[in-house]
């Protein structure tokens, strides 16, 4: 079976690597969804785009390769997640955030993240 095309330039598969990697790709640099969508998108657009509901035009798409310093190919090739799951310290928060039992618990600990990233 073959891929559709969306917006006549991702395969429905490219485009969901491409949602991936845009977070992979921003986390592994430390970059905020704000400052990847500052001077080439608003940021409900790229929520969107790393959401996966909303695909970028080519021209946007190469604006966020550069600024990730990655080539357009990167952004939609199947997500590396081992190399974002080899770093020891975003295993072990995600084991612990896994394993809490109640969804309090869990909401608790992503406000807590949130608020000490945001500025």
């Amino acid at each position: 079976m073959t891929d559709k095309k969306i917006k006549h330039h991702l395969t429905e598969k490219e485009a969901g690597h491409l949602a991936d990697n845009l977070w992979l790709y921003r986390l592994r640099y430390r970059i905020t969804r704000e400052a990847m969508a500052k001077g080439i998108c608003a940021f409900a657009d790229y929520r969107d785009y790393e959401y996966g509901t909303l695909v970028p035009p080519p021209e946007r798409l190469a604006q966020f390769a550069e600024r990730l310093h990655v080539s357009v190919a990167a952004l939609t090739d199947p997500p590396d997640y081992a190399r974002l799951l080899k770093n020891y310290r975003i295993r072990k928060v995600t084991e612990l955030y896994c394993l809490l039992p109640k969804k309090r618990q869990r909401n608790a600990i992503i406000n807590l993240l949130r608020d000490l990233v945001t500025p």
